[in-house]
């Protein structure tokens, strides 16, 4: 889309004038005088003990002046640093070089949009493909009343192929539709501070361009790997990646748990063992013990009841036999109504 002269020159009007009367750069530190007034002090304090012959004073006191002169030569190099920085922002383009810029645009990128109502400029990438990985266009939108801030624009793919271990990587260097911009960050910044809006969409494109393996997001051989749910180690090899049959998250081969009865496969929130023979079940295979209400595998309980229920019952029923009936007079005996009150818990 070729952009209009009329457009160009409204936006550069607008960009121009929001460089140009932003908030001021961050202030120069003043002049160390204090420490350059320490300096002078003590080197007269250093010249008296000379003078006199007071060689421990005069150690003492050339020891504290090296500290200051070390002080005041840091501070002096921090200002030095920060005239650089605000010289080399402040060499702004006029709003005619600005609107020459925008207008070269429609020459490097096939599709661009300058947006005046919402104040953004927007070009769109051609298909990226980063060894043989391919993750599509890419728009840059650019907005340009946020340029004096940290983060004034955003990375947003066309057609996703994000990483399969992290949904919102949708290039080893974009996460959450923010670049990661490595040794690229001081030129991009230079760029829109100084209104060469043409150069900074093309240093975005370069780093979207290039796949730089010391720093990304996801590396490009995990690219495809998917996450553990349970431990989160990333699975590599296609063959040992299992799916959880209740909740479907990804699992890798030595967290996968089997369930004895229905034969498919868990993760450890949706499975568990049986107190009883300690085999692994999923939640659904297991039964409830009608007298403890525990949960036990079908082939543990025994008429809905778990083993050690049973050997309960079984024990006091025998606690039953082992009683007098009843009394001469013909009332069951104590014991046996203790023992029938044992068994029927």
């Amino acid at each position: 889309m070729t952009v209009t002269h009329s457009r160009a020159q409204r936006a550069a009007a607008e960009i121009y004038k929001i460089l140009a009367n932003g908030p001021d750069y961050e202030r120069v530190p003043p002049l160390p005088e204090t420490y350059w007034n320490a300096c002078q002090r003590l080197l007269r304090m250093q010249e008296k003990a000379r003078q006199r012959g007071w060689g421990a004073a005069r150690n003492r006191v050339e020891r504290r002046l090296l500290q200051v002169v070390a002080d005041c030569s840091s501070h002096l190099h921090t200002l030095q640093e920060k005239l650089i920085e605000t010289i080399r922002q402040r060499r702004l383009l006029n709003e005619q070089a600005i609107a020459d810029d925008l207008r070269a645009l429609s020459a490097e990128f096939d599709r661009v949009r300058i947006d005046l109502k919402h104040r953004s400029i927007a070009v769109e990438t051609e298909p990226i493909v980063l060894q043989d990985i391919e993750f599509g266009r890419f728009r840059v939108v650019l907005n340009w009343i946020s340029i004096p801030l940290y983060r004034a624009y955003r990375v947003i793919a066309l057609a996703p192929h994000p990483a399969s271990s992290k949904p919102d990587v949708t290039h080893p260097h974009v996460q959450e539709e923010a670049l990661c911009e490595g040794d690229g960050q001081q030129a991009i910044r230079d760029a829109l501070h100084q209104g060469r809006i043409l150069d900074f969409f093309q240093l975005v494109r370069q780093i979207l361009e290039n796949y730089n393996p010391h720093n990304p997001y996801v590396r490009l051989e995990d690219w495809e790997a998917c996450e553990c749910h349970d431990c989160s180690d990333l699975i590599r090899d296609e063959g040992n990646r299992f799916r959880c049959a209740s909740c479907e998250e990804d699992l890798c081969d030595a967290c996968t748990i089997y369930c004895h009865d229905c034969g498919e496969c868990f993760c450890a929130d949706h499975s568990t063992r049986c107190p009883c023979c300690n085999k692994t079940y999923c939640c659904d295979c297991l039964a409830v013990c009608q007298q403890c209400h525990g949960k036990f595998c079908k082939e543990c309980l025994d008429e809905q009841t778990c083993p050690q229920c049973r050997r309960a019952t079984d024990e006091a029923e025998d606690a039953v036999d082992d009683f007098p009936a009843y009394d001469a007079d013909g009332v069951e005996t104590e014991e046996l109504q203790t023992a029938h009150a044992a068994a029927a818990v």
